[in-house]
């Protein structure tokens, strides 16, 4: 097969890795923020975000060899491409928080299971992590979905970084806001 044909194969493998990843962590907030709503995760919630988590990573995994052979094609390219490069670094956050949420918060949310979040000041007390780590995922996963439709862009790495965390920040902040504003109505 020749390049040009290698390309085709591993962009499309790498798009479903993107779908599969960022759909399902997507899926998982809308189902968090659901339970967070009703201020009661119940057993089948968390059994979905468990489920949903494995679907995250089964994706990151798709995209990371995806693109590690989409960056084989041409390494001199890629590594040329404040894009490119802004993207991998989006990609280790993804990763980072994605098992921070898989191996700290997805046992908290299993130990507050079916027991109403009023009376749960431990998952209160621990939740602005568990906040701020939900705005990572959706802030980064759309940061590498918008990078990726993008054939080059006309700004610096330092730049790009930048933005990213200004965004990452602000996303946080609201995050944290959201959950402080809940834990007021609940008088907790």
């Amino acid at each position: 097969m020749d390049a040009a044909t290698l390309k085709i194969i591993f962009l499309i493998v790498h798009i479903v890795g993107i779908v599969m990843g960022a759909g399902a962590a997507f899926v998982t907030d809308a189902v968090f923020m659901g339970a967070f709503k009703k201020r009661l995760f119940s057993q089948s919630d968390v059994d979905y975000i468990a489920l949903a988590s494995k679907l995250v990573w089964v994706g990151v995994i798709v995209i990371v060899l995806s693109g590690l052979a989409l960056f084989a094609l041409d390494p001199a390219k890629y590594l040329a491409s404040s894009k490119f490069l802004t993207k991998m670094i989006v990609v280790i956050v993804l990763v980072l928080n994605g098992a921070f949420f898989h191996f700290h918060h997805l046992g908290r949310l299993r130990a507050v299971a079916g027991e109403p979040l009023i009376s749960q000041s431990a998952f209160w007390n621990g939740s602005a992590t568990l906040f701020a780590s939900g705005a990572v995922s959706m802030v980064s996963w759309i940061t590498a979905i918008v990078l990726g439709t993008f054939k080059s862009l006309p700004f610096s790495l330092p730049v790009l970084i930048t933005l990213y965390f200004i965004i990452l920040a602000m996303a946080i902040g609201v995050a944290i806001l959201i959950r402080d504003s809940k834990m007021k109505e609940g008088s907790l």
